[in-house]
């Protein structure tokens, strides 16, 4: 009976001890729950800051861009012009006033939107001109600063007209020998090709700066206003 009485006392002790882990487990499991919780609070901040923060530095990539596109607000980016290796910088300006500002002055002046006795020389409309280097058998486009936005908007309106046609011997179609464009910053060109890059997109542009495009199922004109802007961003806020 004592032997028996021992062995039992013997396994109730053993049981506490057991009981006595298992608490001690459990207020471990509670201090690890509540480290876990702090971490994910800790944790949840942290992504909120960082987020608040890659707001901020794409709202300033977004001013920055537009701050680089408005100082290119004058400039044309003019691609087609007979610019070979031996051509040198200084028969550039006279080479882009001659082929290009002056017919569509010319044009201008037909219309009246020009007086006949204020035909500007380059040395007043050009500020600055210079070939961009390209590979070799690529055309070389050059980058023109124009002293007033105004002849910018005239060129723009009457390159059609006035300049000099070539026949595309890809299309057939006639299309004018000179390829003009606005001077878009390097972010600009990189959104505006991936808008043409699209296969769901009919055209895309830019206008004074702005990227627009359409797509092939109708003729709304989407702009964007932001560099994260993409085609599903911009035509869900339509909808």
């Amino acid at each position: 009976m004592e032997a028996a009485l021992v062995a039992i006392n013997a396994t109730l002790v053993t049981m506490n001890l057991k009981l006595d882990k298992i608490d001690g487990l459990e207020n471990t499991i509670k201090e690890l729950k509540t480290e876990i919780t702090t971490l994910r609070e800790g944790m949840s901040a942290v992504i909120t800051d960082n987020n608040n923060k890659e707001e901020t530095i794409n709202q300033l990539k977004d001013q920055l861009n537009r701050c680089d596109q408005t100082i290119r607000s004058n400039s044309l980016r003019i691609v087609g012009l007979p610019i070979t290796s031996t051509t040198q910088p200084s028969e550039i300006p006279s080479m882009v006033y001659n082929l290009v500002i002056r017919p569509c002055m010319e044009a201008a002046m037909a219309k009246g939107e020009l007086p006949p006795n204020a035909f500007p020389t380059s040395h007043f409309l050009i500020e600055n001109s210079f070939a961009i280097p390209t590979r070799k058998g690529s055309s070389t486009p050059v980058i023109v600063k124009l002293s007033s936005s105004f002849i910018r908007s005239l060129i723009f309106k009457y390159k059609k007209e006035a300049l000099p046609k070539t026949r595309d011997p890809a299309t057939n179609k006639e299309r004018c020998c000179f390829a003009i464009f606005e001077d878009l910053s390097p972010a600009n060109y990189t959104l505006l090709q991936s808008f043409s890059d699209d296969e769901r997109v009919k055209g895309a542009w830019s206008f004074n700066g702005q990227i627009k495009f359409k797509l092939h199922d109708g003729e709304t004109v989407y702009r964007a206003k932001s560099l994260l802007d993409t085609v599903e961003s911009i035509t869900k806020q339509k909808k």
